[in-house]
Formats: C-alpha cells, structure tokens, sequence
C-alpha cells in the first residue's frame, strides 16, 4: 500500500504540478469536496515533509456550509494540524483563488466569515513563516495492490472502497490509530495481523460489510479501544485475544454466525462500556465459574437473538455501576458522550456509534451518551425467575426480557427503575398479580406484558392505563383498564355472560332472560286458576279461606245464613245498624 510518492521522475508526473517543498518547510496540500443539493462538505488535509515524505493526513465531515467556507476551514484544520505536530515553517497551497484574494484583503467578501478569518490570522502568528499560494488542480493518489484507489490517512484512515478484500499490507501502515472501513462491500478474511500492528490501533471498524471467516488475531500488545465487526457473516468462535486488551470500551461483534459460550474471560476488564453479542449462535450459561463479572463502566449489554439458557445468576448485576444513578455524583453531564480523541486539537474526534433496540425497534446512536443505559436479553433461553437484583439499577433505560422462559412473579423490586422508558416482559411464563410498583415508573413510554400468565386486577396509575390494551393481551387471567374485561370485587376476572361471548347478530337473538319471566309467571297463574275453575272442593275450599280472612279482618262484616235451592249457605254481608 502507497502512502506517500516515490521518488521516481513518473510518480512525481502523477502529481501533475506538485512540487516537493523546500528544505526545512513543511507543506500542506488541501481540498475541500463539496455536494451542493445537500450542503454537506468534507475537509481533506496532507502534510508533506522537504523529502516528499508523507506525515499526517486529516479528514473531517462538515454540514450547512457554503463552499469557501469549506476552503478556509480546511486551510484552518491544516494549519492546527502542523502546529500540533511542531512544524514552524509551512507553505499551504490551494487551488482556489478567492481563498488567495480573501486572505489577502479581507474585505474582499465585505466582512463576510470575519470570525473564520480572523482564526487564521491568529494561527499564523504561531508559526515562523507561514504562507497560502495558489497552485492549479493537483491530485495525491494512493494505493491499494493492483492500482485499486482509496483515501488513506496515516493515523485516521477511513476508506470506501467497494467489494474488495483487505491487503494484509495495511498492516504496515506506522502509527495508525483509527481504522474505519465500515458500511462497503468488502469480501474474505480479516487479516490476522490487524490488532497487533505495532501497538497503536485505537479504533477498528469493520462493520456492515461482507466478511466471513473466523475472528484470528496474532498475539500481540492490543491498545484497541473499540473494536466493531458487527454486521458480517463471521464465525467461529470468540477471540479470546481480547481479554488482553485491557483498554477496550466498546465490543460490537453483532449480527455474524459466531458459535461459542458466553466471553467469561471479559470480565477482568474494567474498562468495558458496551458489549453487544447480538444475533449469532452463542449458548450456554452466564454463570463464569462463581467469579464476579466487574464491569463498573458498562451501559449497554445486548445479548438478544442467541440460544443462551438457564437461570441468572443473582449477583450477576451487582458490579454494574454505571447503571447505578448516585444522586450526589454530579461528575457526569447529560450531555457527554463517547469519543475518542484523535489529535490533541479541538474538536477532532472519532466518534462512536452503535446500533440498539428500543421499543421493538432499531435506533442506530450517532453520539452515546454516557448516561444511556440498556440491557437486553431478548430471544433466548433463559428460564428461571427474574432476578432481584435488577432493581438495583436505578438508572437503566432500557429493560428487555422478553420471549424467553422466565418464571414466578414479576419482581417488586423492579419499580424501583425510575428512569426506565421502554420495559418489555412479553412472551415468557410470568404469574401472579402485576406488582403495583410499576405504577411508579413515570417516564415509561412502551411496556409489554403480554403472553404470560399474569391475573388479577391491572393496578391503577397516572402511567399504565395509558398503554394499549395489547400491552397486557395473553394474560387470561387479567382484568380491569384499558382491557375490556372488568374485574369482580375480589379484584379477579368477571365470567363473561354467554350473550357477550355470543357472535351472532343482536337483532336475530332471543332474549331468554324476559321470556323466562314471562314464561313463569303464566306457569304460576295456571297451577292457580285452573284448578280454582275446574275443580270444585279446591274451588270451596279457596273461598272459604278468602271469606275467614274477610271476616277477621273487618268487624263490619257478619255471615248471614240463606237457604237457595233447597241447601243452606253462609254468605258475608255488612251488619246493619
């Protein structure tokens, strides 16, 4: 791989109209490519030394910019550049002439980008001589074997080069801290001697691309700090390597075929913030022989989509920290993130990013903040109950256990997660009552219970009834808001009448319940009245009774005797005065 121009007459033609500097002098070669329909803009700094030997390379992305703004912040980043590196004496060429004209009258552009300008005016008094020419269109070519192009930076190289493999060449690159060649199409292997390269590599991303093979490293001093291979087609096992990396912050090995048990020999790493195992073919336990897994730092662990089985262990969580909120550390803003600073300038930074899931769907995090936390260990195995110690994490984000096979009630202890905004229990063997302590959990914006065996009454809070009813669905023995099923007074589930479980149409449906009044009420009149009409001792007997009653009831009242017909009746009439 070609990082600088040989000094043959036919490479120096490449170069068209460059020219190696003076002695003693340092020059910077620039160029800031420009995409109008969107105003994105990126600055492209080289330094040369007097030999046409190459020394630093800087790339950086800018946004809502116009295009000689691009120029002078990128005459500008060159210019922290050499002064960082100690150089006093620089020659920075340029292939735009306004920036010549600008910098020598500024009032060319009536004021316009003072503060730009007057930042460069500053810089240039830290050097002994520092001059900006202008000079016709020149290219700096690099290569990969074969004449393939790519961009190249001695110390941040970040490459899109197509559906290629990777040169075990770019090994031999000295002092390379950051390597990025994410998000293209390259094939095959990775090569084995990538960490090891001298002890420098900070960061290595190689994510989202087409790689296969296994993970081999050659034993060597590791400085890796993140390391990303997510997104490949990787497999075999865990390189077991990495536990000598003692700095390591950020593990993403996402989304591959990697078949082997859980990385207990990670545990002894302190550093570790975010460790994503995502989507392979792991299995096994978490338990590590009885040994802690220390990681006071880490604020993702993400072991979703894997065949990990058996029970939790109940101090597993115990030594997690940074998922811990200390209302008396004020020692991290909301507002930090993750980065790794690449040159000792303001502002140049490599900046971190993974993919998570949130409330059933996927966020790609741009910036991490260190205050984020998650937890997910979805799509497993695991059975057994949920451990307490959950609990314990105050300041955890995002909770996911779902579809797995967890047992036993939900934990109390789990209300305790005040800064919990997405929780997702569905689909596992839960039971009991819905502990009433979830209701304390104000800033949560998904919750899913769903598909367990969960009864009893929903409780009652400013939050949950707000969630949809499919939140809870699954769980027959529930009741109350915001599902339909209303609760008993003992707070469990009502029998639904026949006629509301009945799917047939209300205007064809017979009323059973008014036609079984009606229905008994001619029942009763007819075992009364019939026989009363035809039945003649049932009949005298009635009136007799009705007559007594008469009698004793009002005084007035007297039986007088009558003979009708040849026979004698006593018939009730009023006395007279």
């Amino acid at each position: 791989m070609i990082l600088a121009p040989n000094n043959d007459n036919d490479n120096h033609n490449a170069f068209g109209r460059w020219k190696k500097p003076l002695q003693g002098t340092t020059k910077i070669n620039y160029n800031g490519p420009y995409l109008n329909s969107v105003a994105l803009a990126a600055c492209g700094v080289v330094l040369w030394n007097d030999k046409s030997g190459f020394l630093k390379a800087f790339l950086r992305r800018l946004e809502h910019c116009t295009i000689l703004e691009v120029e002078l912040w990128t005459i500008l980043f060159g210019m922290y550049i050499a002064c960082d590196l100690g150089y006093r004496t620089i020659v920075v060429e340029n292939d735009c002439i306004e920036v010549v004209k600008l910098m020598e009258d500024p009032r060319y552009h009536k004021g316009q980008f003072v503060d730009l300008i007057s930042e460069i005016v500053k810089t240039k008094e830290n050097f002994t001589s520092c001059s900006i020419v202008h000079v016709y269109l020149y290219t700096v070519r690099v290569e990969f074997p074969k004449s393939k192009k790519l961009q190249a930076y001695r110390q941040c190289l970040r490459m899109a080069v197509g559906a290629w493999n990777i040169p075990e060449t770019i090994c031999n690159v000295p002092n390379l801290k950051v390597l990025d060649l994410s998000n293209n199409s390259l094939t095959g292997t990775i090569p084995k001697c990538l960490i090891a390269m001298n002890g420098t590599l900070s960061i290595l991303d190689l994510g989202r691309n087409k790689l296969s093979g296994t993970i081999d490293f050659l034993p060597g001093l590791c400085s890796l700090r993140t390391l990303h291979l997510n997104g490949n087609s990787l497999q075999g096992k865990l390189p077991k390597f990495l536990a000598s990396c003692a700095t390591m912050e950020i593990l993403d090995i996402g989304h591959n075929r990697v078949h082997d048990h859980f990385p207990c020999w990670l545990k002894n790493i302190s550093t570790l913030r975010i460790l994503i195992l995502q989507s392979n073919k792991l299995h096994g336990s978490l338990k590590c022989g009885g040994a802690k897994v220390v990681w006071p730092h880490l604020q993702i662990f993400d072991l979703a989509s894997n065949n990990f089985g058996g029970g939790i262990p109940l101090s597993f969580f115990g030594n997690w920290k940074a998922m811990i909120a200390d209302k008396n550390d004020g020692s991290l803003s909301k507002s930090d993130h993750l980065q790794f600073e690449i040159l000792k300038l303001d502002q140049v930074y490599y900046q971190d990013r993974v993919t998570v899931t949130s409330k059933q769907l996927q966020m790609e995090l741009v910036k991490i903040l260190t205050i984020f936390t998650a937890i997910d260990l979805s799509c497993n195995k695991f059975e057994g109950q949920i451990p307490e110690g959950l609990g314990e994490l105050n300041a955890l984000y995002i909770l996911n256990l779902s579809h797995n096979a967890f047992s036993g009630r939900i934990p109390p202890s789990l209300g305790n997660l005040k800064d919990l905004e997405s929780f997702d229990l569905a689909n596992n063997n839960l039971s009991g009552n819905i502990p009433t302590q979830i209701t304390d959990l104000s800033f949560l914006s998904f919750l899913n219970l769903s598909g367990n065996h969960l009864v009893g009454r929903i409780p009652t809070g400013t939050q949950i009834q707000s969630f949809p009813a499919d939140s809870f669905k699954g769980n027959d023995g529930l009741c109350g808001p915001p599902l339909s099923q209303n609760c008993s007074g003992d707070g469990m589930k009502e029998t639904p009448s026949p006629a509301s479980n009945s799917n047939v149409d209300t205007k064809n449906s017979i009323y059973w319940n008014f036609i079984s009044v009606e229905v008994g009420f001619i029942f009763g009149i007819g075992i009364i009245v019939l026989p009363l009409l035809f039945y003649m001792p049932w009949r005298t007997r009635y009136w007799k009774f009705v007559d007594g009653i008469l009698y004793h009831t009002f005084p007035q009242l007297d039986f007088v005797h009558e003979r009708r017909g040849g026979q004698s009746y006593s018939i009730l009439r009023w006395k007279s005065h």
